[in-house]
């Protein structure tokens, strides 16, 4: 994949995932060191031609980065739990309409912070299981 490509595969996949609460693992420059570092943040905004995200350490307290330094930490679809199968099945699959079960499945994807475009195997996500949760808060119930 080109470079813009995977700018856009990310930009997308954030946009759908912004109001869920997505975690990404960032590449920065630190001005001050002249190094690239690394840091896991929530992302606040998808904007055209960045990402941005709230951070302590940046002046205003808040960091745009470009789409090809953005790793968003997400989970595959064999991590559910019992519980989240059957949210899966209540949600979607015994959805009759075919338009509400695609839009559902959409959200519950969103939700679990699963990874529906194999962006992890793609090495454009982070692979997010029981040793490596991001999300306080969240019981993901992984095997």
């Amino acid at each position: 994949m080109t470079q813009e490509q995977i700018e856009e595969v990310i930009k997308r996949d954030l946009s759908a995932r912004y109001p869920y609460g997505v975690i990404c693992e960032v590449k920065y420059w630190d001005s001050p060191s002249r190094t690239e570092c690394t840091a896991r943040l929530s992302l606040t905004d998808v904007g055209e031609v960045a990402a941005t995200f709230e951070c302590s350490f940046s002046q205003g307290g808040f960091l745009a980065v470009s789409y090809s330094k953005v790793k968003p930490y997400l989970r595959k679809m064999d991590s559910l739990s019992v519980e989240e199968q059957a949210e899966y099945m209540n949600y979607v699959v015994n959805e009759k309409d075919p338009m509400t079960r695609f839009c559902n499945e959409l959200v519950f994807y969103g939700r679990h912070h699963i990874d529906y475009r194999n962006l992890i195997e793609r090495e454009l996500a982070i692979l997010c299981d029981d040793e490596n949760n991001p999300y306080p808060n969240t019981s993901p119930y992984f095997k």
